[in-house]
Parts: structure tokens; C-alpha cells; sequence
């Protein structure tokens, strides 16, 4: 490392570096010459120095000199702290100490090693996600902590965090934890610790829908607002949503978005309307239904009437003639009249006619001795049936029954048999049945009286048990 050009200089313009004499006896000549042999060698402390040649004829001296211009690369000294933490200033000097000709220092440079994170990671319920790290550190870092927000649980100590078998509970921030040692003066450490996050989105189909008001059935009368039902479900990406009535056999699409509105109730928004929620995660269709029924109540509508002849055209005397009627109404009509009316009659309605059909039967009873029992069988017939009761296994003597024929104002009859004092020969199986003038129901009403297990006092006798009867249910 030298001082400078004038320092070297200095040292060197007291010193002879080369001393050469050439003596010449041949003085015809005009012309001689001294070489420098062997050749000087130039670096940076000859520049500036002089050569002088001298030279003596007789009594005469001359002389001629050179100044030395060595020309070398800059030399530099950078001088400050170059060992700095995150955060602190950057404070150098880049000095030329020598060059020739002179030079100017420039600073270039390049960015240095960084910490850096992905900003967000997608992931689908049931497969396993792992979220991978890039840290750059100087020194390394010596500790790695993966947590979840708000959670001190260590969930991983290596640049990757892999989380199997996602659920959408995993969804969240992640934070990594990197912690490195720092040289402080007198050689004390210290840990430094720096932390990135990272969001993470679990994508899942809806595992159901849900519809609000909460309802599985509703009930209005013609005329009146349906009210605004809203279809929700838990998804990411957001659900899509689609309504479609349907009713009988027929299919309607009702709405594309989560909102159902169908304004008043009539008869054309009639039957179970569902609605679907849906979205697509990686090509594949996930979805849930929930489903409502909308019953409108409206008077009876006649909505066809046709003929059925069992004769030639035209229609004899005695010929029958079969008109059938198709009526839509909500509640179900429970009766229906037919009327003539020309020129011998005005308007003299007879009420339809049908054999009578089971509509209700209470199923299973259980009493203890002493108990009251009653028991209910209900039938629809025109005209008013003769209901009777009969206990098996004897099913031709009735022990009840209820005369109702004659009558043909109503088409729903219920017959009641009470039992004031339960013993026990009332134990055992009841059939029921109805006929009217049309005919004998071909449907029998059952219904059984058992006698409870925890019981007290009497105690039922084997002789008054009536043997177990096995009874269609259907329609």
C-alpha cells in the first residue's frame, strides 16, 4: 500500500537508479550513441523520475534529460462497516489512492439476499396442501416456526407446512417464524426473529342449503302473497343457485339466483319447489338441494267432462250413460251432485253416490284393567254408512255399531265405540266395517287393544287373550 505518487516520489528523486559511462576514441565519427543496457524496469514508483545524459568532448559538457510518465491502473481503498443488520445505514468510502492518469471512484451494485413468501395458497377440502417457504438469511436461520393466527401451536419447524386431509376449518392465515443470530460487538449474539404470513383458502362444495323462512310446507289461500324465500348455503367459491317447481309429472325452472319470488298464490305456483346449490372446484360439480311444498287452497274448477256410453248413439231409454268429471280443487271436494235440467226438469240435483272407503283407523291402543277406552274408525261415503264392530275372531256378531244410511247432507262419518270399564276380555283385535245402499266397503278398519307391560292389580286371563290378527293397512 503506498501513500500517494508525491510520497513515492519523494523517496525516490535522492536515489540513482542507473549510472552508465561510454567512452568514444574514434572522434572522426559524428555521430555515437549510448545505449541504456540493460533496459531500466518502469512501474508506478519511476513515474515522474528523470533521465539525464551527459555528454564531454574535451574540455565541453552538454547534457539532455527525460521526465518518466508511467502510466498503471487505479488503486482503491474502500474504507467503513460493511457488516450491518436489517434495517441499519450503509456508510462507505471508496478512496483512489493512486492511478495515472487520475481516475474517479463510482459505486455499483446489485440487490443482496432477501426473505420472501407466497401471498396466497388454494386448497380443496379432503386432499392434503402444503405451503412452501423460500428464506434467505446471512447468516442462515437456525430456527423455522410454522403457526396459525391467533394459535401458539407449532405446527411445523422446516420451510414446508403440510397440512392432510383439509377441511375448510383450516382455512386462515399462516404465520412462519425465522429467527437467525446477530454478531454484536465483543462478540455478544443475540436472535433476531422476522415473520411473513400466508393465506390460505380451502375450496368445499355446499354440504347442504337451507332456505329462509325456515319451512318444509306452506299453506295459502288463492290471492295472497307468496312470501320471498332466499336459498343460502356454505361454500367456496360462492355457490351458484337454481329453483325448479316441480308438480304432477310436469318440471319448471323458476329462478337462477338464490331469491324465489312468485308473487300471488295461484294455482300455477302449486307443488314442491327446490332449490339447488352448486359450484365447480377443479372441473368437478358440487351440490345440495332443499326442498319446500306451496299448497294453494281454491274453490273446486270443473276442469273436463266427458261421456262414456255403453249403448249406440243416440241413447236408448234404458241405455246408461256414464259422464265422468274432472275437478280440481284444494282442500279435496268431498262430495259432488249432478243436475238434469230441460224442459220437464229445472235443477233437481241428486247428490254422487259411492261405495263407502276407509279414510282413518286409530292403530294400537294400550290399557290396563279399569282403564276407559275409546275407540274411532272414520269412512267417506254417499250415502251415510252402517258402521259395524265385530271383535275377532268372531267377525258375525257385532258388539257395536252406528246406522248413518239415509243420510245425505255429509260424506264424512265417524264411528265412536267407548268402553267405559277396560277388562280383560277387551283385550284383543276390533275389525270395522261400512256398507250403504251402493255397496260393502272392501277396506276394513282394524284396531288392536293390548294391555300395558307395567300394569298392576288384575292380571289378565289366558282365556280372555284373543289370538294375535295380521291385517292389510292398504288403501
Amino acid at each position: 500500500m503506498y501513500a500517494g505518487i508525491e510520497a513515492a516520489q519523494a523517496l525516490i528523486h535522492n536515489v540513482t537508479l542507473y549510472k552508465k559511462t561510454t567512452s568514444y576514441n574514434n572522434v572522426s565519427k559524428t555521430y555515437v550513441a549510448s545505449i541504456v543496457s540493460p533496459p531500466i524496469p518502469l512501474d508506478r514508483l519511476n513515474n515522474g523520475n528523470s533521465l539525464l545524459c551527459i555528454s564531454t568532448v574535451n574540455t565541453s559538457t552538454i547534457n539532455k534529460g527525460v521526465t518518466l510518465n508511467v502510466n498503471y491502473v487505479p488503486e482503491l481503498v474502500i474504507r467503513g462497516k460493511t457488516v450491518l443488520e436489517e434495517g441499519e445505514t450503509l456508510n462507505l468510502t471508496c478512496q483512489v489512492v493512486a492511478a495515472n492518469p487520475m481516475a474517479n471512484a463510482t459505486w455499483t451494485g446489485t440487490d443482496g439476499p432477501y426473505f420472501s413468501l407466497a401471498s396466497n395458497v388454494l386448497g380443496r377440502e379432503g386432499t392434503s396442501v402444503s405451503i412452501v417457504a423460500t428464506v434467505s438469511a446471512n447468516p442462515a436461520p437456525t430456527r423455522l416456526n410454522w403457526k396459525k393466527a391467533g394459535n401458539d401451536t407449532i405446527l411445523s419447524t422446516s420451510r414446508i407446512l403440510l397440512i392432510e386431509n383439509a377441511t375448510k376449518e383450516d382455512a386462515g392465515d399462516y404465520i412462519l417464524e425465522a429467527t437467525r443470530v446477530r454478531q454484536r460487538a465483543n462478540n455478544i449474539t443475540e436472535d433476531i426473529t422476522k415473520n411473513v404470513s400466508v393465506h390460505l383458502e380451502i375450496r368445499y362444495g355446499p354440504a347442504s342449503a337451507r332456505i329462509s323462512p325456515n319451512i318444509t310446507m306452506l299453506e295459502l289461500d288463492i290471492g295472497s302473497s307468496v312470501p320471498h324465500i332466499v336459498c343460502t348455503a356454505d361454500c367456496i367459491p360462492t355457490c351458484d343457485f337454481k329453483w325448479t317447481q316441480h308438480y304432477r309429472n310436469t318440471q319448471r325452472h323458476r329462478s337462477v339466483t338464490a331469491n324465489l319470488d312468485l308473487g300471488k298464490a295461484t294455482t300455477e305456483v302449486i307443488g314442491d319447489h327446490t332449490c339447488e346449490a352448486y359450484n365447480y372446484i377443479g372441473g368437478q360439480k358440487y351440490s345440495a338441494t332443499v326442498t319446500f311444498q306451496l299448497r294453494v287452497q281454491y274453490a273446486p274448477m270443473v276442469q273436463a267432462v266427458s261421456f262414456k256410453q255403453l249403448s249406440n248413439t243416440p241413447f236408448d231409454e234404458i241405455g246408461i250413460i256414464r259422464i265422468t268429471a274432472v275437478i280440481r280443487a284444494y282442500p279435496a271436494t268431498t262430495a259432488g251432485t249432478w243436475g238434469i235440467k230441460n224442459d220437464r226438469f229445472t235443477n233437481p240435483f241428486k247428490p254422487l253416490t259411492g261405495i263407502p272407503r276407509r279414510v282413518y283407523y286409530s292403530f294400537t291402543h294400550l290399557k290396563c284393567e279399569g282403564e276407559e277406552l275409546d275407540m274411532t274408525a272414520s269412512f267417506v261415503s254417499v250415502p251415510g254408512p252402517f258402521i259395524t264392530w265385530y271383535k275377532q275372531p268372531d267377525i258375525k256378531n257385532y258388539v257395536y255399531y252406528e246406522d248413518f244410511r239415509g243420510n245425505w247432507n255429509t260424506s264424512y262419518y265417524t264411528s265412536r265405540y267407548h268402553v267405559q270399564i277396560v277388562t280383560s276380555s277387551t283385550f284383543g283385535t276390533y275389525m270395522v266395517g261400512a256398507e250403504n245402499s251402493k255397496g260393502v266397503s272392501n277396506l276394513m278398519v282394524l284396531v288392536q287393544i293390548n294391555r300395558k307391560p307395567n300394569c298392576t292389580g288384575m292380571v289378565l286371563d289366558n282365556s280372555a287373550q284373543s289370538e294375535n290378527f295380521e291385517g292389510t293397512n292398504e288403501e
